[in-house]
């Protein structure tokens, strides 16, 4: 009995220290496209400057394709226009994904020629 008791009490004290060493910083929830992210107050820029999309800008002036793949033989899924806020979700070859807002207020996501997307250095937070 002394000895379950002895091991129960390890078992406790291993879990709190563990708790109590845990950075907020480093803790993450993987959701369905993005991660959250819960951070202490004065480490948040520094999570920004890492985690954070960029905004860019359409700079074709005549509108981009939007595609369901880095290419131009890929299907054409939407469009955006001159002027446009998109996100960049990543950079691949002359190729960005983007996610971009549709005039019904949802979200859609795809791929444009990244010589037309101008990055803004402000960043979706």
């Amino acid at each position: 009995m002394l000895k379950k008791k002895l091991a129960l009490g390890l078992v406790v004290m291993s879990c709190v220290s563990v708790l109590t060493f845990v950075n907020p910083s480093e803790v993450f929830a993987k959701t369905t496209d993005e991660m959250k992210v819960e951070v202490r107050e004065d480490k948040k820029d520094l999570v920004r400057a890492q985690y954070a999309l960029e905004i860019g800008i359409v700079r074709a002036a005549s509108g981009l394709n939007v595609r369901s793949g880095a290419g131009a033989n890929y299907e054409k899924i939407g469009f955006v226009y001159y002027g446009e806020e998109v996100t960049i979700r990543k950079r691949d070859g002359g190729w960005t994904y983007i996610s971009y807002l549709t005039s019904s207020g949802g979200v859609k996501y795809g791929w444009v020629a990244s010589q037309y997307i101008e990055g803004t250095g402000r960043y979706d937070q």
